[in-house]
């Protein structure tokens, strides 16, 4: 199955789900779609937005499959600023390393590969594969994560 672009995007709402604004996520999978593109949509399974699960799987795969998008297993976290979070994003990226050693199974390799930056771990992992594979790359810096813990005087 070809997939021209890859967008690689964590704590946003899935361009499936309508209950929520788009977001970049959306925006750009649309504006892709619209164009002809063929777009696969990578993100975790844990919605950042209401702190739960979007999907029950109990498959022992680190991932679930779907038509234009995969979902990444964590464990997700209650609050925003915590150890679980980091955690939670450890284990994020470990799960995306494995999908993407996997892919070639799945998927042909991309042209594009659209990266949203935080989580770092997240990025790193979709970067460093994304630079040995030779897909074009681009990184979309969305806020301050982790450096907020930095400037939060209650931490």
């Amino acid at each position: 199955m070809k997939k021209s672009i890859w967008i690689f995007q964590t704590g946003e709402p899935l361009p499936f789900e309508n209950k929520y604004r788009g977001m970049r996520l959306s925006n750009l999978y649309n504006k892709a779609k619209k164009m002809g593109e063929d777009v696969l949509v990578i993100s975790t399974n844990f919605n950042h937005t209401e702190k739960k699960f979007r999907e029950e799987n109990n498959s022992f795969l680190p991932f679930i499959l779907k038509k234009d998008i995969v979902l990444i297993k964590s464990i997700g976290y209650k609050k925003n600023i915590s150890l679980l979070r980091i955690l939670d994003h450890t284990i994020l990226a470990l799960n995306l390393f494995l999908f993407l050693i996997l892919s070639k199974k799945y998927f042909n390799k991309p042209a594009i590969s659209f990266i949203g930056f935080p989580p770092i771990e997240w990025a790193f992992v979709a970067a460093v594969w994304s630079k040995f594979n030779k897909v074009k790359t681009i990184i979309d810096i969305k806020d301050l994560w982790p450096e907020i813990f930095y400037e939060n005087k209650k931490f």
